[in-house]
C-alpha cells in the first residue's frame, strides 16, 4: 500500500511539473497562437505565460489569445403574430377611349388580412461570446544573446470580470544576466528594453 502511494506520489509530481513546464514557450516564430488560454473553462482570464528567448529568437513576436466574455442579451425567445387588417380599395379602370366623354367603371377591391410573425425576446439573461486578442512584445532594444545563452520572460494576463472584454497584461523578467525596462503600452504591446 505505501508502495502504491509513493508510485501515485511520484506521478503527481512528475505530471505538476510537466504542467508547469507546458506554460513554458521557446520564442522561433514571429506569431505564437495561445488559442483558447482558459481552454473550456467559462472563468475570467487568470493566465501566466514564459517566453524563452535565445540567439535566434526574432525581436517582434505577436501573441494571439481567444478568451470567453459574457454578455447581457436575449436567451430566449418565442414567435408573435401580428394581424394586418383587411384593406378595401376603390379601384377604377377606363373602358372608353378615344371618345370625348371618358367612362370608367369602379368597383370595390377588398385584400385579405393576414399575419405577420415575428420574434421577440422572451427572457433577458446572459450569452457567452469569444473574444481575440493580439499582444505584441518587443525585444528590439534588448541585449544580443550568444549562442547558448537564453533569458525568460513572463507575460501575464488578467480579466477583472468576466463580463468585461478586456484583458490586462503584464510583463515581468524572470532570467537574465542583464537588467531590463519593461515598458507597457496601450495595454496591447510590451517592450523589453535593455538599461
Amino acid at each position: 500500500m505505501l508502495k502504491l502511494f509513493v508510485v501515485s506520489l511520484g506521478i503527481l509530481l512528475s505530471l505538476n511539473t510537466f504542467a508547469q513546464e507546458d506554460h513554458k514557450i521557446l520564442v522561433r516564430d514571429k506569431v505564437i497562437d495561445l488559442g483558447k488560454i482558459m481552454g473550456e473553462e467559462v472563468t475570467p482570464v487568470n493566465k501566466e505565460i514564459r517566453l524563452v528567448r535565445d540567439d535566434k529568437s526574432p525581436n517582434n513576436v505577436v501573441i494571439k489569445l481567444d478568451y470567453n466574455k459574457l454578455k447581457k442579451s436575449c436567451t430566449e425567445y418565442e414567435i408573435k403574430s401580428k394581424t394586418k387588417k383587411a384593406v378595401n380599395v376603390n379601384s377604377c379602370d377606363q373602358v372608353s377611349s378615344g371618345t370625348s366623354k371618358e367612362l370608367y367603371n369602379c368597383e370595390v377591391k377588398t385584400f385579405e388580412s393576414f399575419d405577420i410573425l415575428k420574434r421577440v425576446c422572451s427572457k433577458k439573461g446572459m450569452i457567452l461570446k469569444n473574444v481575440s486578442k493580439k499582444v505584441r512584445v518587443l525585444f528590439l532594444r534588448s541585449v544580443a544573446l550568444a549562442p547558448g545563452a537564453t533569458e525568460e520572460f513572463s507575460i501575464k494576463f488578467n480579466q477583472k470580470k468576466i463580463n468585461s472584454g478586456k484583458v490586462n497584461i503584464t510583463g515581468k523578467v524572470e532570467n537574465s544576466a542583464s537588467l531590463y525596462k519593461v515598458n507597457k503600452l496601450f495595454n496591447s504591446v510590451i517592450e523589453f528594453k535593455a538599461k
